[in-house]
């Protein structure tokens, strides 16, 4: 090989291994920065997380607390709605007793009233029905005489004719 292209590609060798020793240093300082970095957010994560932990812990108290308080106030509420329903019915049943006494004292008037009325209607019939049958027996009486009256003009004008016909079959 050529000495010229090993020099050359010695050169070459140093001027990367400098380039690269460069970068290698401003790498080191970036990577010393980014270090400081993550250092730092996993300090705040940490501190965050402990944060976490002792709301959620706090939460999980007030949770179990208001858990325990919704138990006690159902309880009392389910105490309170029987006792109540149970006032209710007491108090409906004597409702409906004191209606049903209301109910059968005023059938009662009311069947004495009812029987109060027919006993005035059967009267006041009785009555009226007697009137007719005198009237009915009144207009009888006037129609027999009238009949009777009528029937005797009928055989008086039948003796009239009777007088005539004899005279009429002759002709």
């Amino acid at each position: 090989m050529d000495p010229n292209v090993i020099g050359i590609i010695i050169a070459l060798f140093a001027f990367t291994a400098t380039v690269l020793g460069g970068v290698s240093r401003m790498l080191a300082r970036q990577s010393d920065r980014i270090d400081d970095r993550f250092t730092t957010v996993e300090t705040q994560i940490t501190d965050l997380k402990k944060e976490m932990k002792g709301d959620i812990v706090a939460v999980r108290v007030e949770i179990a607390d208001l858990r325990t308080d919704l138990k006690t106030d159902i309880a009392d509420l389910r105490t309170e709605f029987k006792t109540d329903i149970a006032e209710l019915r007491t108090e409906f049943k004597a409702d409906i007793a004191e209606l049903r006494t209301e109910l059968k004292t005023d059938i009662a008037e009311l069947r004495t009233e009812l029987k109060t009325d027919i006993a005035e209607l059967r009267t006041e019939l009785k009555t009226d029905i007697a009137d007719l049958r005198t009237e009915l027996k009144e207009e009888i009486a006037a129609v027999k005489t009238e009949l009777k009256a009528d029937i005797a003009d009928v055989r008086v004008s039948i003796a009239r004719l009777e007088g005539p016909l004899p005279k009429l079959q002759r002709i």
